[in-house]
């Protein structure tokens, strides 16, 4: 497949017809899992109308920070145990049973964090952003060179990473990773490609996101409380099918250089 040309359109698509051709799936266990999502933010008072300014001071919105790490903690677990779930069944045909969920849990840990350091990665650039802006410049410009270079690698290091997804793909899969060596053959001189098309899946699930946020920003209506349960469990499937075109994308870069 390295000899190949990278299948451009096939990258973009994929990702959002795999949830087309399997929406019953979806449905049932993206459900769940929103309905899932939709109790923790109740639990921990971090539900949708806490992120809307004229309500974000109630006494139904939390302010614990030490409430919110435990929060965002159990969150990405829920959503890896989602999207474990969905690439096992989707991708590997495996059987989605009380049994599989028993003996998955070590998985669904070891797939929550990568999810994390995942995340991490993709926050360097904000990182970097932040230590090029805020700063007083030193006057040494060797120094200056030196600690603008090193900060600046934060913007690369996740671009550096998608050439690399079909390691991911292993990863949830619990198979061994690709040769370095082999990898990096197969998506040389196609990395501007791998690129531009998780920039377009992107863009795609970022034009989804302001819309359905934007439009539940836009539209309150009564009674609140109502509308905070409605909310909020569109907001989770939102971010749910999100996920799944980012997973799907991982997938794909297998298939594609393996």
């Amino acid at each position: 497949m390295s000899e190949n040309k990278y299948p451009f359109l096939k990258a973009v698509s994929r990702p959002i017809t795999d949830i087309a051709d399997h929406f019953n799936f979806f449905i049932l266990a993206g459900g769940f899992s929103a309905l899932c999502l939709l109790a923790l933010s109740f639990l921990f008072s971090q539900t949708f109308l806490c992120t809307l300014a004229q309500y974000s001071q109630q006494e139904m919105c939390s302010q614990n920070i030490v409430s919110y790490f435990f929060y965002f903690i159990l969150k990405i677990f829920f959503l890896s145990v989602f999207l474990k779930t969905w690439y096992d069944h989707i991708y590997l045909k495996k059987q989605i049973n009380i049994t599989y969920f028993k003996t998955g849990f070590l998985s669904f840990l070891k797939i929550t964090l990568c999810f994390i350091l995942y995340l991490l990665i993709c926050c360097l650039p904000i990182l970097s952003l932040y230590l090029l802006i805020d700063r007083v410049p030193n006057p040494n410009w060797l120094i200056e060179l030196c600690y603008f270079t090193f900060v600046s690698l934060g913007f690369i290091v996740p671009f550096i990473l998608i050439r690399f997804y079909a390691d991911l793909a292993c990863l949830i899969e619990g198979e061994s990773f690709m040769p370095f060596k082999e990898l990096y053959k197969a998506t040389c001189y196609k990395t501007s490609k791998i690129v531009l098309s998780f920039l377009l899946v992107l863009a795609f699930c970022f034009l989804l996101f302001l819309t359905i946020n934007g439009g539940l920003r836009s539209h309150i209506f009564e009674p609140v409380w109502f509308y905070n349960i409605f909310a909020e469990f569109l907001f989770e499937v939102a971010i749910l099918l999100i996920l799944t075109i980012v997973v799907g994308f991982i997938r794909m870069q297998k298939e594609i250089f393996k």
